[in-house]
């Protein structure tokens, strides 16, 4: 997930608030996630990796690799969408 708000200090925000709901949101998701605070001087970073190497050379690998990519961005979805919802709802109220 890219997090990319209004100036430095949203994105900041947005993150840490993020942050603090790491081990519910990898307790859902049953993996571990990298947290990247900073990317490019303004941007924030939640991602996960493929488990193994594959090659961008080998088209062989290519469908594995097309159907981990999205499972977890369905993950991604159904776990973070009900968060960002909630902190929306908290920042509003």
């Amino acid at each position: 997930m890219w997090i990319d708000a209004s100036d430095k200090a949203a994105t900041a925000a947005i993150y840490d608030e993020l942050l603090l709901r790491r081990e519910s949101i990898e307790g859902q998701l049953g993996y571990e996630l990298t947290w990247e605070p900073e990317v490019h001087g303004k941007n924030a970073r939640i991602s996960v990796s493929h488990p193994g190497p594959v090659s961008e050379n080998d088209k062989a690998e290519w469908p594995e690799a097309h159907q981990w990519l999205v499972h977890a961005l369905s993950e991604f979805r159904d776990v973070f969408d009900p968060v960002l919802e909630q902190m929306a709802r908290e920042r509003t109220s």
